[in-house]
């Protein structure tokens, strides 16, 4: 691993606790997640330097599901915010889905039919439903099926 400065003291970026922690075995990038709303990417190798990105997702992060049909992609269950599919490599949102009532502490990906649509289910704590969805485009998704 690369050494830090002498002068360098172990950086603590998070402004809240940390909820969550997702890695890939062959990549260098280790990503958290916190009640802020953050979602920083940090080399394993150096964790004394400030992460290496961000993405603010605008509530929570309690859960991170790396896309088993797109190796970019992850889902996040966003607490306050609803859920949101991130681009790892762009380190940017691409998608939201704000349908559900209270916090989101859930997310998965559903295994896909033959079309390629991507669909993911999520679940609520204090509203007591589950939803399964999918990405329809950049900016939207359309809600399938809402638990009674």
């Amino acid at each position: 691993p690369r050494e830090p400065p002498a002068d360098a003291a172990p950086k603590n970026t998070f402004t809240s606790g940390v909820t969550s922690l997702c890695s890939r075995r062959q990549h260098t990038q280790l990503m958290s997640g916190a009640y802020d709303g953050s979602i920083r990417w940090h080399d394993p190798r150096g964790l004394r330097y400030p992460p290496t990105d961000e993405v603010t997702t605008g509530g929570g992060v309690w859960r991170m599901r790396f896309s088993p049909a797109d190796p970019d992609l992850f889902a996040v269950a966003a607490m306050y915010e609803g859920c949101c599919v991130v681009s790892e490599r762009e380190k940017r949102i691409l998608y939201r889905y704000p349908d559900h009532e209270g916090l989101v502490y859930a997310i998965d990906w559903l295994p896909s039919c033959t079309d390629g649509v991507l669909r993911l289910m999520s679940a609520s704590f204090y509203g007591r439903e589950a939803h399964v969805w999918e990405v329809t485009d950049q900016r939207t998704s359309c809600l399938l099926y809402t638990s009674p």
